[in-house]
């Protein structure tokens, strides 16, 4: 009887053991996953502080690239009313 209640708790002391050494696994693989979110967290701060500012200089930019594109539109249309005319010129030069 005695040996029955030595081995059975020493069955549950093995038991332990085992159970000690998984949680010690799970705490190392969740202390790298904390420091892994932790870093990448400061990281995207970083990031994202400048990113208002980033995004503000973006839609200046695509205003003033607006802008540019339909002042040379109108330009274009220009040079080719010149050079309708010009042809227009040159076809009645030759003509009389």
């Amino acid at each position: 009887m005695v040996t029955w209640v030595v081995g059975f708790n020493v069955a549950i002391a093995l038991l332990n053991c085992y159970l000690l050494w998984k949680i010690l696994q799970w705490r190392r693989c969740l202390r790298c996953t904390h420091y892994t979110l932790a870093r990448t967290e400061r990281q995207m701060r970083r990031i994202l502080t400048n990113a208002p500012t980033v995004i503000h200089q973006g839609q200046q930019g695509a205003q003033q690239t607006r802008l540019l594109y339909a002042r040379l539109q109108t330009q274009i249309q220009q040079i080719q009313q010149l050079l309708s005319l010009a042809i227009l010129v040159r076809k009645l030069w030759y003509r009389y």
